[in-house]
Parts: structure tokens; C-alpha cells; sequence
């Protein structure tokens, strides 16, 4: 892992850490100075990459949350691969609702670059879940994804467990993205609630940083790595913040230390 092992002993005290970062909604395209609302999302993308390398330097691993590409063609996600081979960092991926999951698949499963699944580290159990259906900007987690959630929430024990998908499955309160949030989100939620070792839910989709409680889980959402989206808004419009991330440091007693960074 780059910036040190999974988890680390931090000065000697017992107390072990998990330190990631959350980014999302890169929107790359497969030529370069491609613009989307009026930023290079390439640039912009490489600009947050090159931010967390300077003020994160112990970052143990990056996880990206979907709509990874704008256009999604093999060049693209090639391109993402090679940008994460020259940074070192290892990157756990899945899919958004402009991605292609088969494509991702077969292009970015490769080291440093892992697509979707479930790690273990430290005392923490971290499920990659795809919530992207073909044709739709909405979320779903069909049978297979909400039978895997399942299997891994009872083989998880006493770890602690983050759930991870692209589509976020409580309202953002921005009446037109609400409209492409995750359609089963009530199933989801009598999933994760039945077992006690949820301690938060990650997405992203929404492009803008949230953080609250539901029924005892923590909801969080990455900024996107290009641009944000106004919040508490009826119709689309953007937000005068700038590219950025969230950063995470899990605790063995099951904490999450975590805040948002914009460039």
C-alpha cells in the first residue's frame, strides 16, 4: 500500500488506523482538454490526485465512487490506469451511472487498480456494491448485488463494515437529483439494518459533500474531482466550490474521522 500498510500503529499507542481517500465523479472523456460544464475534467482530475499525494502523504488507498468516465470507452479507463500507475496509490473502483461495469471490468482490474468486490483491513470490512443500470441515471442493486451485500454483512463478524455504492439511497433535498437516487433504497436500508456493525454508507453521485445520520448509520458523500452541484436546489445548478475530495481515518473502536477538502 502506498504511504504505508493497511493499517498502522500510530506512535506505539495500540490504536490502529485506516486512512483512505473518497473520490468521485471524475467525468473523464478520451481526448485530453475535453471540458465538461466548462472544466477539463482530465486536469481537474490529476490537479486532486496530485493534492492528496502532497497533504496525504499516509494515504493507504484511494477509493473512487463512480462516474469514473464521462464517455465510457477503454481509453479512458486505460488512460486512468496509467495515471494511477505514475501516482503509486491504490485504487478501489465501481461503477456510476456513466460508467460501463464490463468495461471497467476488463480494463482496470489490474494492479494498482481493483474493480468493485470486499476487503478486510484492520478491523474493518469495507463491501463495494454497483447500484449502475444500464439505461437509467437511477440507482438499483439487483438480486446479485443485494444477495453479495447480504453474504458479506453475515461473514463479517465482529468487524466493523462500510457500505459503498455509487447512487446515494437517502434524499439529497435537491428535488431533481433526488429523482436519480437509489430506487431500492428501502430495501437497502432493512438490509444494512439488521446488522449493527454498519458504520456508515458511502457514496457518491451528487456532487457535493454530505454528512449525516440515519437510523444510527452514518451517510457520507465525496465532493466530485471536476465540479459541484448547488445544494437544496429544485432544478440543476452549479456550485461556486471547486474540485475536491473527502478523507477518511477509520478507528479500531469502530469511529470515522473524516472532512472534506476542495482545491
Amino acid at each position: 500500500f502506498w504511504g504505508g500498510s493497511p493499517s498502522s500503529d500510530q506512535g506505539g499507542t495500540g490504536v490502529t488506523l485506516i486512512k483512505f481517500v473518497q473520490i468521485s465523479d471524475s467525468h473523464l472523456f478520451p481526448e485530453p482538454r475535453s471540458c465538461l460544464s466548462g472544466v477539463d475534467t482530465r486536469q481537474s482530475f490529476l490537479n486532486v490526485i496530485r493534492h492528496i499525494q502532497t497533504n496525504h502523504s499516509d494515504c493507504q488507498f484511494l477509493l473512487h465512487t463512480g462516474d469514473l468516465a464521462q464517455v465510457p470507452v477503454v481509453s479512458v479507463y486505460r488512460w486512468f490506469l496509467g495515471q494511477m500507475g505514475v501516482s503509486g496509490m491504490p485504487c478501489y473502483c465501481l461503477p456510476g451511472n456513466h460508467d460501463d461495469p464490463a468495461m471497467m471490468r476488463h480494463a482496470l482490474d489490474h494492479s494498482p487498480v481493483h474493480f468493485q468486490g470486499c476487503m478486510d483491513v484492520g478491523g474493518w470490512r469495507l463491501i463495494m456494491l454497483s447500484s449502475m443500470q444500464y439505461g437509467s441515471p437511477n440507482g438499483r442493486l439487483n438480486q446479485v448485488e443485494m444477495d453479495r451485500l447480504r453474504h458479506h454483512l453475515e461473514q463479517a463478524n465482529d468487524r466493523h463494515v462500510l457500505v459503498i455504492l455509487h447512487h446515494h439511497p437517502i434524499p439529497s433535498r435537491s428535488e431533481w437529483m433526488d429523482a436519480m437516487m437509489l430506487e431500492n433504497s428501502e430495501d437497502f436500508m432493512c438490509c444494512i439494518g439488521r446488522h449493527p456493525q454498519v458504520k456508515g454508507v458511502l457514496f457518491g453521485h451528487v456532487h457535493q459533500a454530505m454528512d449525516c445520520h440515519h437510523l444510527g448509520v452514518r451517510f457520507l458523500s465525496a465532493p466530485a474531482t471536476c465540479f459541484q452541484f448547488k445544494p437544496r436546489t429544485r432544478s440543476f445548478q452549479l456550485d461556486s466550490l471547486t474540485a475536491g475530495y473527502r478523507w477518511f481515518c477509520l478507528h479500531a473502536d469502530g469511529r470515522i474521522e473524516t472532512d472534506v477538502e476542495y482545491l
